[in-house]
């Protein structure tokens, strides 16, 4: 008998087991169905040698930016082609694909993007079994060098509009430069938290260097006295972070977001930014400035539809060099792994 309902436990917990895992089995599925269909539905609203795109799927971190369905790619000059595998079929801003200010050069298997004119780009891409992708594309104006040319995918820009105070950019390039350094978004509150700073005021490089370093990445304050050094800092695959004031940079002489030479603000301030280009010609520095468009709603975008105005500015190297409120950078590299 003892033998007997221990054959018959035995055979329940074996029951019971299998009903648990074909259980976890079947929760997984479904989780990877539905993120796999989340990414095959995405739409844009309205709108380096060559960049490839393969017809892999995309597999994004739950921590990366809300904007991860859209690939981000950065052509370093005006001359690189922008290849796909599939065909556009809509162009931000553009009632149809024949009117946007692009030459196509296609085969069976790829088809060859050149741009007419610099600036940005909203691609939908129709590609095998009729999936679409989104694309934003930056065509730089003049050859340049930028740190992120090698990293698709992710907008990295933050801005220091609606993050809980308007004196928020310390913070806000910190998070860009942590972003950047790790390919995961790193928000710009945590960073005023982390600092510990309350209100409006002023955050330091020791603060901002030290948070970096949380997120156990190389960072280090160097002097800052030559467009070299910034040439320097780029070409060795890491950005800097400087504090400058915004009163010694000239304007933008026309329509910021088809000029992306000058600064977009009438802000005469004190204020911290991300270099992470240059011009091959040295004469400008490319910049990721946190400050919003306007301080109302932030509303004003790119010619891409998605990327705000602050996103690769050319500011010229002399007038930043000269409007330097500290003679030293934050370099961050970024995270080997």
């Amino acid at each position: 008998m003892e033998k007997h309902l221990k054959q018959r436990n035995t055979m329940r917990n074996a029951v019971i087991l299998a009903v648990i895992t074909a259980s976890i089995v079947t929760i997984i599925i479904i989780a990877i169905v539905m993120k796999g269909n989340s990414r095959q539905t995405n739409s844009f609203n309205g709108q380096d040698g060559a960049a490839f795109e393969d017809d892999l799927t995309i597999i994004f971190d739950e921590q990366e930016f809300e904007d991860s369905t859209v690939k981000y790619i950065t052509l370093s000059s005006p001359d690189e082609q922008f290849i796909i595998k599939g065909t556009v079929s809509a162009v931000a801003g553009y009632a149809a694909v024949d009117a946007a200010p692009l030459d196509f050069e296609s085969d069976q298997f790829l088809t060859k993007i050149s741009f007419r004119k610099p600036g940005y780009y909203g691609f939908t891409v129709r590609r095998e079994r009729g999936r679409e992708q989104c694309y934003s594309i930056f065509v730089s104006p003049i050859a340049s060098r930028h740190a992120d040319s090698e990293i698709e995918n992710f907008d990295w820009y933050q801005t220091q509009f609606n993050t809980g105070t308007s004196s928020n950019c310390g913070p806000a390039s910190a998070s860009m430069a942590i972003s950047w350094g790790t390919s995961r978004g790193f928000p710009v509150s945590r960073v005023r938290d982390e600092v510990g700073w309350q209100g409006n005021g002023a955050v330091s490089f020791e603060e901002l260097i030290k948070v970096i370093k949380g997120q156990e990445l190389q960072a280090s304050i160097v002097p800052l006295r030559s467009v070299q050094n910034i040439i320097d800092v780029i070409d060795s695959g890491g950005i800097a972070i400087i504090l400058f004031h915004t009163g010694g940079l000239t304007a933008s002489r026309l329509n910021p977001a088809t000029d992306m030479f000058g600064t977009y603000y009438n802000e005469s301030v004190g204020h911290y930014a991300v270099i992470k280009g240059y011009s091959l010609n040295g004469e400008y520095f490319v910049i990721h400035d946190p400050l919003p468009s306007d301080w109302k709603d932030n509303s004003f975008r790119y010619g891409d539809e998605v990327s705000m105005i602050g996103r690769n500015r050319y500011f010229s190297s002399v007038e930043v060099l000269r409007s330097l409120r500290r003679s030293d950078m934050i370099v961050v590299n970024r995270n080997a792994n």
